[in-house]
C-alpha cells in the first residue's frame, strides 16, 4: 500500500502483514474511507471503499490510524482558518469540532495548510461556498493536499519517538528546519524544495537554479509524467536566487488550463515565498492567480511543479526579479 510506504519511508514506523498479531489493522472495502483514530487494541478496521485506493486517501486514513486528527481540529486553528458553518451540513459538524490543548499536542510545530490531514476548502459544503477559508486567501487551493507535509512527517516522528533514535553528537546538522532521518541519522528529512544530505541543496532531478536580475525574467517549465513511471507524480524543483540583501518577486504568467480542484491533486505548482520554509508554500493549479506577485523574505525562492498526468505536457511560465529587502523580513 503506497500510502503506508509514505509514512514508513519518512519515519521509524514499520508496516508488516501479520493476520495473527494481537494489535492489527484490517483493511476492508466498505462505504467510504474511514479509520479509527489511534490504537484501539485488538483488531481494528480501516475501510477503503470505492474511490479510496488513491495514495493520498490511504495515507490520510493511515494517518488517522497512527493517531492524527484532522488539521482543522487543531486547538490553534482559529488563527489560520475560518469555519463557514453556513456551508456545512449539520451531520458533519462533528468533523469540525476544535480540540483543546490538552487533547491536541502538536509538539510546537506550525499549522500547515498543506497537510494531507487538512480538509479541502469545499469539504461537505452544500451551498457552493467554501466551508473552510484560510486567513491568507492565497492558500485556498493548497487545502486538501495529496502529499503529507514536512511538518506532518516531523510530527509523526515526534509522536512515535523516532527523533530520539538520533543522538545529537553523531547526527546530521540539518539546515532549513530539517531533522535527522531516524533510519540513517547522518542524513536529513527536508522541507519541500530542499534536498541533499543536509537540506542545503536543491533537490536532485528535474529543475535548476536560476539567478534573478532587477528585470522580470521568464522561467518556463514543461512537465509530463511518463505513462510507465512507477511514481504517481513527476516533479521539478527550481531555486530562484538573488544577491544578498535583496528579496525576490515571483508571479505566474501562463498556465494552460484550470485544474482548480482544491488540493491540486492532479497537477500544480508551489511557490515558496512564505516566511517559515518548513511549511508548504502557495500551491495552485489554475491560471486564476496569473499576475499576482508573491514576494519572498530572503534571497532564495524554491519553486516546485508537479503532475500525475501522462497524456499532455503542461507548460507553465513564471516571471521573477529581485527587489530590495523587505522591512518585515
Amino acid at each position: 500500500m503506497r500510502g503506508a510506504k509514505l509514512w514508513e519511508t519518512n519515519t521509524c514506523i514499520n508496516f508488516t502483514e501479520d493476520a495473527s498479531a494481537k494489535n492489527r489493522i484490517r483493511v476492508t472495502s466498505g462505504s467510504g474511507c474511514q479509520s479509527h483514530v489511534g490504537k484501539n487494541g485488538g483488531e481494528q478496521t480501516m475501510m477503503l471503499g470505492y474511490g479510496c485506493a488513491y495514495t493520498y486517501m490511504t495515507a490520510h486514513e493511515i494517518g488517522h490510524a497512527l493517531g492524527f486528527m484532522h488539521t482543522v481540529q487543531r486547538h490553534d486553528r482559529d488563527e489560520f482558518i475560518t469555519i463557514n458553518n453556513k456551508a456545512i451540513s449539520s451531520s458533519y459538524y462533528g468533523d469540525f469540532l476544535k480540540l483543546s490543548p490538552q487533547q491536541n499536542d502538536n509538539f510546537g510545530l506550525p499549522y500547515d495548510y498543506g497537510d494531507i490531514m487538512h480538509y479541502p476548502a469545499d469539504y461537505t459544503t452544500f451551498n457552493g461556498e467554501p466551508a473552510i477559508k484560510p486567513k491568507d486567501e492565497m492558500y485556498i487551493q493548497t487545502l486538501g493536499s495529496p502529499f503529507p507535509s514536512f511538518n506532518e512527517y516531523s510530527m509523526m516522528n515526534e509522536l512515535y519517538g523516532c527523533k530520539e533514535l538520533c543522538k545529537p553528537v553523531t547526527s546530521a546538522e540539518c539546515a532549513m528546519g530539517g531533522f535527522p532521518h531516524p533510519r540513517d541519522c547522518t542524513k536529513c528529512i527536508c522541507p519541500t524544495g530542499y534536498g541533499g544530505v543536509l537540506c542545503n541543496e536543491r533537490p536532485s532531478g528535474c529543475g535548476n537554479t536560476v539567478q534573478a536580475s532587477s528585470n522580470w525574467t521568464d522561467l518556463v517549465d514543461i512537465l509530463k509524467r511518463k505513462w510507465n513511471d512507477p511514481n504517481e507524480y513527476t516533479m521539478c524543483n527550481y531555486w530562484i536566487e538573488s544577491p544578498e540583501g535583496t528579496t525576490i518577486e515571483v508571479k505566474l504568467r501562463y498556465y494552460p488550463w484550470d485544474y482548480s480542484d482544491y488540493g491540486c491533486k492532479y497537477a500544480g505548482f508551489e511557490i515558496k515565498t512564505n516566511k517559515d520554509q518548513t511549511c508548504t508554500g502557495f500551491r495552485w493549479c489554475s491560471p486564476a492567480i496569473a499576475g499576482k506577485v508573491f514576494r519572498s523574505y530572503t534571497n532564495r525562492v524554491p519553486l516546485i511543479t508537479y503532475t500525475s498526468l501522462s497524456w499532455d505536457p503542461i507548460k507553465a511560465v513564471f516571471e521573477y526579479r529581485y527587489v530590495s529587502a523587505r522591512p518585515d523580513a
